[in-house]
């Protein structure tokens, strides 16, 4: 009988360590009273994140998200966040360049 018993006994406690899992995850994410910091990046370093990937692009050779990361001390995200307002500058140069 004991033997036969033995898988529910593993799936319970299989179940238990999930849901503690889940549990601790949820209590670290933000604690009451806690609020995340926002990184707010100095418009010298965006100037600057702009500025290497704009001449990369018209040198035909776009640095990577990670590459500018490194060099500019940012976390991928933030580069993520910066490149597409620089394409987006980049296409708005090129389209009026072209209409005048």
């Amino acid at each position: 009988m004991v033997i036969a018993a033995w898988p529910a006994v593993a799936c319970a406690g299989a179940v238990e360590l999930a849901a503690e899992f889940v549990r601790r995850c949820r209590a670290s994410r933000l604690e009451p009273g806690k609020v995340q910091e926002r990184v707010v990046v100095p418009d010298e370093v965006r100037d600057a994140v702009r500025a290497a990937y704009e001449d990369s692009v018209q040198a035909g050779t776009p640095l990577s998200q990670r590459a500018m990361a490194v060099r500019f001390g940012l976390s991928c995200r933030k580069i993520r966040q910066l490149v597409p307002e620089c394409t987006t500058c980049i296409e708005g140069r090129r389209r009026g360049g072209e209409a005048a």
